[in-house]
Order: structure tokens, then C-alpha cells, then sequence
């Protein structure tokens, strides 16, 4: 049993996205607002940093459990029981945290959160896909942009304000109340608008991508503190492993998986996938070094940390848009190129940072980066989804959403453990004296500083190179043009392979097809038909044949069936003569796209069993065959009814 979407006309996209991008909006910002009143919390809840830590952490590896099953969700609930449930359980999170008396309380807020957060985006994404045909996803997408892009950005400016400002509480508080006016406001705008039915759900499935998603995520959360070779570490990396390739194995043994690996075999989606993955751990470098150098080398307060990130923040969100309506023109391969060339250049000049390098060049610095990563980051995800065909859009936002919170869970271990490793080799040569002789405790911390600005430079150097490999691939992606109206391609799973083609229908394409694309699948039937059959006369003979054999397979009937007697055609005909003869068969009463001369012989009266014409079968045009359908799927007006039709000698195309 499947729920359709709903049909064309019903359906307005603009309260939907407006409701979806708002609460995206929200919970993009909520990420980010935690970090910068981790501080407050510990003094608050008399808790130690590594405790603290667990609100940012528990928040990822809910994420890893959730996402990975979010394909299997939307194939099983409709766009708006899974809106509403994911906001609802954000919502009580949110609240939650606000309210929370202590810190398991926090953290079971954090955890309700995560478990509503973790759907919005592949549930948005693959609604936007839904709704737009596909020269209309990158605009539409450059609105999503603004949402992830624009959140992430202000979310430290305004967290540090109101820390600094008021209670830790209040940044709960601020987001509660829009949660629920747009939790209120989903009941009455959001609507279906994908396909559902009632797959089976793989358990052992789940447990296995709970293992693997989770020990990966929680040893390269664990790493940067704790060292790599931590035990705990070691036994989480190697049970995460093991758990990782048994679900690998599983997903692609199954019939029903609740992850689809297979679409990696579509190149340009893989390739894209791939430089994205590249490009969120150089950005999550930026992310977490920038804090770093400014607050603990430079001094400044949180709120100014913030402000530096603000503009970049500004200029993605502007940009976005913009991106989005450059990349249904252009493509994603002249857009990914200069932004991969931007991204690498600001990249290395951030490894060039000094002990007094000024706020201003840190700031425009870090906004053109910022400028250069919002002109690619949509174009290369959009360009990966259009490479899939409809069907298989939820499984490819699942895996790539994956794939990004791995990256990014490995940027921030990888970069903090080059930053923390290179600060202690830089500081430790310094105090050796290879650098500046230390006798003074000022002048100590003074080569502390040093040593970690080194090692920040390191990590951004790192980054720059993993860019560059980024810069190179994107001169691989090939801009590959979709028509308008393509038909979609059956259900993949249903055939146990992978589609060949690349159709791109919206689901208003599948409610109802345009009368063209039926026209033009006739006309290609009608061509193959013609080549078949070089001469008039041997398409008779063979329009003889399988009218005999219709007749020899056909039910008693009350009356004797007549014998086929097909009449020569004049093949000079026209198409304008023959379109006409189609109307004058209509206006005759030729119901069925019968000539008329053979209508009135279906209504003799010596021939009762004439009058029922059935609907099913093949119709073969020129004879009183009973299982004539309502119309020719071969003709260029008709349109096929419960089988195929053949014309006969007296139809206008014999």
C-alpha cells in the first residue's frame, strides 16, 4: 500500500518552503549557539570541560544514528508527518535545555534535539527536489542556502552577546518560541509531497549503521583531546570499523536497504560527494581554528570572535540566492572552479597569520573565503542529487549528509590534533632556545603563543592542500543537461538494478504527464512499427495474421465473428488528411477511432455480439475485434487504454 502525493494544483510551494527554510533556519542556529556559552555552563552546572564537552558531542552522534535512517523514513512517512514529528521533538528539546536543572537534564535536551534536527535537512532537501523540476532547483536550493549557510555565521556573534549579556538560558528561550510558530504553522501549510509506501525496516541494519556511524563519529570527537592512541579511542575506531563494513555488506545484501550504497555508481554524484567531503573539513578548519587564534592567541572576547565571522556570514547568505540561479544556468563546473580557487588562496593567506596580525585582514580574510565556499558548496551538492534519478534523491541526500558529518567530525579531530601536536613541537623548540631564549615566565607565554600560532598556521596549511585536491577534481564535472518533462524511471528496487537513465520528474510530473510526452512516446512507437514494416502490403499480412490469432484466442461470443477483409489504404495520404478523417470519425460517433463504416457494422442487428467493444487487448483498426480499445496508442492522437491498438487497413497510419 502507497500514499500518493497530492495532485497537481493543490499543492503551493511557497508556504512550504517557507515553512520548511524557517525551521531549518532555527535548527542550523541552535548548532552553533551552544559552543560559545560552554564557559557559563560549566561555572553554572559546576562541571568539568571534558563533561561539557558531551553537549557538542552527544549532538553529533545522534545526528550519525538519525541521518543514515532518514532515507528509510521518508520512503515510509509522508513529507508532513515527518516534518511535524522532527520540529515537535526539537521543540520539546529546546525546551528542555531552557528548563534543565542540571546537566543530565541538558543533555537529554540535547539528545531530543538532535533527534528532530537530524531530519530537517535530507527531509528539506528532498522536498525541495520534490517540488521543483530541475532547471528550478539551484534557485531553490540557494534558498536553502541561506538558511545553513547564514545561521551558522550569526550563531557565535549572537551567542556571544547574549552570554556576555544575559543567562545562558535566554539562547534556549530565543529559539523555543519560533520553534513552536513554526511547529503551529506546519499543521496547516505543509503538505505531501512525495510518495510513500510501507518498506520493511532492516534492524539489523540499524544496529550495525548505529555502531559504525556512532564509534567512528565518537573516536574523532575524542581524538583531539584524548590523543589517537588513547584506549578508548583505539576500541571505538576499531568497533565502529568492524560494525561499518558488516553494514556496507548488509546494505548491499538486502532487498529493501535502509541506505542505498549503490548510488555511488553514478560517477558525477560520487565525484561531487567526494568534493564536498573535501571542502566541509576545510571549512570546519576554518570554524574551529578561527575561535581558537582569536580568543586564546589575540585575546579578543567571545562577542568579537563572533563579529569576525559575521560578514562571512552576510555574504553567504547574499550569495546563496544568487549562486542558485547562476547554477540552473551554468552548471556546477564553472561555479565550483573559481570558487575551489578562491577557497585555496584564502586558505593559505589564513596560514600566514602572525602573533599581531590585525582584526581587519583576519576579517576580509575570512569573508572572501566565505565568499569563495557559498559560490560552490550548493552548486556541488545540487549537481550531485540531478545526477540521481527522482527516486533515488532520498538515499543520495541520506549518503551525503552522512558523508559530511564524517567529514566534519574528521576536520575538527584532524585539525585540532595537527594544531595542539605542531603548537607543543613549535613551543617546545622555542623554549630550547632555537628560536628566542626563555628565562622569564613572561616571555614564556609569550613562546606559548608563538608555538600556537605555528601550529594553527600548520593545520591551515594542511587544509590548503586537501583544497587544492578539491580544485583539481572540479575539472572533472561535466554540466549534464536534464530535458524538461523527462518520465520516470521505474522503481529500481522493484527491478533489483539500478535505473540506466537519468530521468528528473518532479512529482507533479508524476501525477500527470504532459499530453506531449505522451504524444511523442506514440510517434516513437509508431516510427519503430514503420520500420518493421517497409511495405504496405506486408503490414496487411501481417495485421492478418494477428487478427486471426486474436480471434482464435477469444471468448464464444453470441454471434459468428466475421472474417478480416482489410481494404487497401491510399499511402499518399497526408497528415492533415488523416488528422481530419480522425475528426469526422469523432463527430460520426466513431467513439473508439473506428472509421464509421465499420461502427455501423457493429450495430447490426444480425450481429448482436458486435455492440460490446471490451477494454482490453488489442484493437486491431479495420476489424470487429471485441477487445478493441478506447483508442490507438500508435496514432498521433491516441492515447493507450488498458492495452495497445493496432491499426488496421482502414486506419489512417496502415
Amino acid at each position: 500500500m502507497s500514499t500518493q502525493a497530492m495532485p497537481e494544483g493543490t499543492i503551493r510551494t511557497g508556504p512550504i518552503l517557507g515553512v520548511m527554510l524557517t525551521g531549518a533556519f532555527i535548527a542550523f542556529l541552535n548548532q552553533t549557539l551552544i559552543n560559545i556559552a560552554l564557559p557559563q555552563i560549566m561555572a553554572h552546572l559546576h562541571i568539568s570541560a571534558v563533561t561539557a564537552n558531551w553537549l557538542t558531542t552527544i549532538f553529533m552522534l545522534v545526528n550519525g544514528i538519525v541521518i543514515p535512517i532518514t532515507a528509510f523514513l521518508m520512503e515510509r512517512f509522508t513529507t508532513r508527518q515527518l516534518y511535524i514529528t522532527s520540529m515537535g521533538l526539537f521543540t520539546v528539546g529546546t525546551l528542555i535545555c531552557g528548563i534543565a536543572p542540571n546537566f543530565a537534564a541538558l543533555l537529554i535536551g540535547r539528545v531530543v534535539q538532535a533527534a528532530g534536527a537530524g531530519v530537517l535537512f535530507p527531509l528539506i532537501t528532498n522536498a525541495i527536489f520534490a517540488l521543483f523540476p530541475v532547471e528550478k532547483r539551484g534557485a531553490a536550493m540557494g534558498l536553502f542556502g541561506v538558511a545553513i549557510n547564514f545561521a551558522p555565521a550569526i550563531g557565535p556573534t549572537l551567542s556571544g552577546w547574549i552570554v556576555q549579556t544575559y543567562s545562558w538560558r535566554v539562547l534556549f528561550f530565543v529559539i523555543f518560541p519560533i520553534g513552536l510558530i513554526n511547529l503551529f504553522a506546519s499543521f496547516f501549510l505543509v503538505k505531501n509531497v512525495s510518495e510513500t509506501s510501507r518498506p520493511k525496516l532492516d534492524v539489523l541494519g540499524v544496529i550495525l549503521s548505529t555502531l559504525g556511524f556512532g564509534g567512528i563519529l565518537y573516536g574523532f570527537a575524542t581524538a583531539g583531546s584524548s590523543g589517537w592512541g588513547s584506549p578508548n579511542v583505539v576500541t571505538m575506531f576499531s568497533i565502529g570499523g568492524v560494525s561499518l563494513l558488516l553494514f556496507i555488506w548488509r546494505q548491499l545484501a538486502v532487498k529493501h536497504p535502509i541506505l542505498e550504497l549503490r548510488v555511488l555508481r553514478y560517477r558525477m554524484f560520487t565525484l561531487t560527494t567526494i568534493i564536498n567531503m573535501i571542502v566541509t573539513m576545510a571549512m570546519f578548519a576554518g570554524m574551529i581554528l578561527m575561535p581558537i587564534y582569536m580568543q586564546n592567541v589575540r585575546g579578543f572576547s567571545p562577542f568579537l570572535s563572533g563579529l569576525m565571522l559575521l560578514p562571512g556570514g552576510i555574504v553567504m547568505g547574499i550569495m546563496s540566492p544568487i549562486t542558485g540561479r547562476l547554477f540552473d544556468k551554468m552548471g556546477a563546473k564553472w561555479l565550483a572552479i573559481p570558487g575551489l580557487l578562491i577557497t585555496v588562496i584564502t586558505t593559505y593567506a589564513l596560514s600566514r597569520l602572525g602573533t599581531n596580525t590585525s582584526f581587519t585582514y583576519i576579517t576580509i580574510i575570512f569573508t572572501i573565503r566565505m565568499f569563495g565556499m557559498a559560490i560552490l558548496m550548493m552548486p556541488i551538492f545540487t549537481a550531485a542529487l540531478n545526477d540521481l534519478p527522482l527516486a533515488l534523491n532520498r538515499h543520495g541526500t541520506a549518503l551525503i549528509n552522512t558523508f559530511r558529518m564524517v567529514a566534519g567530525a574528521v576536520g575538527m579531530a584532524f585539525f585540532v590534533s595537527i594544531m595542539t601536536n605542531q603548537s607543543a613541537k613549535h613551543t617546545e623548540d622555542i623554549l630550547q632556545g632555537r628560536y628566542v631564549y626563555i628565562t622569564r615566565e613572561t616571555e614564556r607565554a609569550v613562546a606559548v603563543n608563538q608555538g600556537a600560532v605555528m601550529g594553527i598556521n600548520d593545520a591551515f596549511l594542511i587544509a590548503t592542500l586537501l583544497t587544492v585536491v578539491a580544485l583539481v577534481l572540479s575539472f572533472f564535472i561535466r554540466n549534464k543537461a536534464v530535458a524538461k518533462g523527462a518520465i520516470a524511471a521505474p522503481d529500481f528496487q522493484e527491478k533489483g538494478v539500478l535505473p540506466l537513465e537519468n530521468p528528473q520528474p518532479t512529482y507533479k510530473d508524476r501525477v500527470a504527464q504532459p499530453q506531449s510526452v505522451q504524444n511523442n512516446r506514440e510517434e516513437t512507437v509508431e516510427n519503430i512499427l514503420g520500420r518493421l514494416f517497409e511495405d504496405q502490403h506486408t503490414k496487411q499480412e501481417f495485421l492478418q495474421v494477428l487478427s486471426r490469432m486474436v480471434k482464435e484466442n477469444t471468448p464464444e461470443r453470441a454471434a459468428p465473428e466475421q472474417p478480416f477483409h482489410p481494404q487497401p489504404q491510399d499511402v499518399t495520404q497526408s497528415v492533415s488528411e488523416q488528422e481530419q478523417q480522425a475528426g469526422e470519425n469523432e463527430k460520426t460517433g466513431s467513439r473508439y477511432g473506428i472509421p464509421q463504416r465499420h461502427s455501423e457494422v457493429s450495430r447490426n442487428p444480425s450481429n448482436p455480439g458486435r455492440e460490446e467493444r471490451g477494454k482490453r487487448g488489442c484493437s486491431l483498426s479495420g476489424s470487429a475485434s471485441p477487445f478493441s480499445g478506447k483508442s490507438s496508442i500508435f496514432g498521433r492522437k491516441g492515447r493507450g487504454h488498458g492495452g495497445c491498438s493496432l491499426p488496421g487497413s482502414t486506419s489512417p497510419y496502415s
